[in-house]
């Protein structure tokens, strides 16, 4: 009767090893592939952040390039604002409306004309 119980002891206890094995398996295998599925997403963060880095260095160059276009015409305006002060059009125009009219409307001509350029396709 001993010989029995510990031989239901051993087929028990050798039951259980084989439950536990096949558990720890399927939990590997489960983990296994989460794994996988984490590595993807991660390399897929990669290349994201490292486009994003590329597209960051564009935009400062960018920014750059246009604060210096802005330094440039800031400059040119403020010589044009200089050189209205200097010429006082209200009474150059009642001095000399001919000579006066003919350069506005010469340069007004113009301004349209680089208008129409700017925005035609």
């Amino acid at each position: 009767m001993i010989k029995l119980y510990a031989l239901l002891f051993l087929v028990s206890i050798m039951g259980g090893c084989a439950y536990y094995y096949k558990d720890t398996q399927s939990r590997l295998e489960l983990l296994t592939t989460s794994l996988a599925v984490a590595e993807t997403a991660a390399k897929a963060n990669e290349l994201v952040i490292a486009q994003m880095e590329a597209t960051r260095i564009l935009n400062q160059q960018n920014i750059k390039a246009l604060e210096e276009d802005l330094k440039v015409a800031t400059v040119y305006k403020n010589e044009l604002i200089q050189k209205l002060r200097r010429h006082n059009l209200t009474v150059l125009t009642m001095q000399k409306p001919g000579l006066i009219e003919r350069r506005v409307n010469d340069a007004s001509k113009k301004i349209l004309e680089d208008l129409q350029t700017i925005t035609a396709d």
